[in-house]
């Protein structure tokens, strides 16, 4: 009997024991899904609590929606190099430039390996960003958008790809962007005029530089530069302008009464 005893493996013992909780993912929303709140004080600044990296974001780009849009949908459109199709060629054929640039950089068909090469943390805060912009226009119609995107063409749900093509050109703003001025562009054979060009047939898009041809429009644009002037980035300056509380009692006493929003995809 004392043999036996001594070969037992313990097993029972173990019953009773309390098991450890399995590790709680900071960086992941769960299979529930993301949910975040977001609360605004009377100086209309958002404020975003989630329990994990992704749901922050999400209610990050919810919010980023709210405020600006119009200017994050232009922005996405110059990452996708398609500020041409949907704004003209611009004075001086500054659109055209611009898109010819940043696709010989690469920067939208580049993305897919830059986001592949990010950190854990990185990807969380992209993915959660993507789905809350998303949501927002989903649930907006265009017709209640501002005025400067009102029912426009070029605000569209956007993918991780179209993120971090626009946070590309951001980081190339002290390097690479000097280049989207129309440097590029020149590089030609001697005697080749650089300008963009009609293509032969009108309204099937515009000829850059010795062949290329960029179907960047099926009709011609009346307008002829981007829809963002000087007074409406003055109007978002000055929106985004605001006092930002920082401490936790701060935040508490500076909240609209019943500001809190709860989201989820």
């Amino acid at each position: 009997m004392l043999g036996l005893a001594g070969c037992s493996d313990g097993s029972d013992s173990d019953k009773g024991k309390p098991t450890s909780p399995p590790a709680k993912d900071y960086l992941n929303a769960p299979a529930t899904g993301l949910v975040a709140v977001i609360r605004r004080t009377t100086n209309g600044v958002p404020y975003v609590k989630a329990d994990n990296l992704e749901s922050a974001a999400f209610g990050v780009g919810y919010a980023q929606a709210q405020d600006n849009v119009c200017v994050l949908a232009d922005a996405f459109v110059k990452a996708r190099s398609e500020r041409a199709l949907y704004f003209g060629p611009g004075s001086g054929n500054i659109h055209v430039i611009y898109d010819f640039s940043y696709k010989a950089q690469r920067v939208l068909s580049g993305a897919s390996a830059e986001y592949a090469a990010m950190s854990a943390e990185g990807k969380a805060l992209i993915k959660g960003f993507v789905a809350g912009y998303n949501k927002y226009l989903r649930e907006t119609p265009k017709a209640n958008l501002p005025v400067e995107c009102r029912n426009a063409p070029w605000v569209f749900e956007i993918t991780v790809n179209d993120l971090v093509a626009h946070l590309r050109i951001l980081a190339g703003y002290a390097s690479g962007d000097l280049f989207a001025t129309g440097a590029l562009l020149l590089g030609v054979p001697p005697g080749v005029d650089p300008n963009p060009a009609p293509a032969a047939a009108a309204g099937l898009g515009w000829q850059i530089a010795y062949g290329t041809t960029w179907h960047v429009g099926l009709s011609p644009s009346t307008n002829s530069s981007s829809p963002y002037f000087s007074d409406q980035m003055r109007r978002y300056s000055d929106k985004n302008m605001r006092a930002i509380p920082f401490s936790e009692e701060e935040i508490a006493a500076a909240l609209v009464s019943g500001g809190e929003t709860t989201i989820r995809p």
